[in-house]
C-alpha cells in the first residue's frame, strides 16, 4: 500500500477531514439510534426492516448480500428478529429446503415508524451533491475501500503467518 507523505499543513487537513467524516457517521447513527429504540428495534433491525420490505420474501443469503454482511452475522440478526416478532420464516411450497424470510405485520408498522435507514438517509445527503461531485466521491471512496481491503488482507495474512511460525 503506497502511503504518501505529509507536510503538517496536508496532515491538519486530513486530521480535519477524518474529524468531519466520524462526526456526520455519529450524528447519523445517534439521529438513526433515537428513532429506532423508541420502536424497540434496533439500526440494523430497522435496515433489515427496510431491505426486506424493497425486496420482498428472500433468503438469508440475499439479505447478507443485501446488507454486505456475513452470513452469518445476518443469520443472528434474523434469529433475534423472529424472536422480537418482526419477521417469519417460510418454507418454500417448491422446495422444502428452501426458506424465505417474510415480514410480519409488527415490521410493517415499524418500516412505517422508521421511515428513513441510515442507506437512505445517506443517500439523501448525497443527493446534495452533483453528479460531477457523486462521481469524484465515488472514485474517491472506491480508492480508500481498496487500501482498506489490502491492509485487512495484509493484516489476516500476518497473522494466520505468525500463528504459524508460534505453532512450529
Amino acid at each position: 500500500m503506497v502511503q504518501h507523505e505529509l507536510d503538517k499543513k496536508e496532515e491538519a487537513a486530513l486530521d480535519e477531514m477524518l474529524s468531519r467524516l466520524v462526526r456526520m457517521i455519529a450524528e447519523v447513527r445517534k439521529r438513526q439510534a433515537s428513532i429506532t429504540s423508541v420502536h424497540g428495534v434496533t439500526m440494523l433491525q430497522a435496515t433489515a426492516v427496510h431491505a426486506l420490505r424493497k425486496s420482498g420474501p428472500i433468503n438469508i443469503t440475499e439479505l447478507a448480500k443485501q446488507l454486505r454482511l456475513k452470513q452469518s452475522t445476518v443469520s443472528s440478526l434474523v434469529d433475534r428478529m423472529e424472536r422480537d416478532g418482526l419477521v417469519r420464516r417460510v418454507q418454500s411450497s417448491t422446495d422444502r429446503r428452501a426458506v424465505k424470510l417474510r415480514l410480519t405485520e409488527k415490521a410493517d408498522d415499524v418500516a412505517e415508524q422508521v421511515n428513513v435507514s441510515p442507506y437512505d438517509f445517506f443517500k439523501m445527503l448525497l443527493r446534495e451533491l452533483d453528479g460531477e461531485e457523486r462521481a469524484t466521491l465515488g472514485r474517491i471512496l472506491q480508492k480508500v475501500e481498496g487500501a482498506l481491503f489490502k491492509w485487512l488482507k495484509a493484516a489476516a495474512d500476518g497473522s494466520s503467518k505468525s500463528k504459524k511460525a508460534r505453532a512450529s
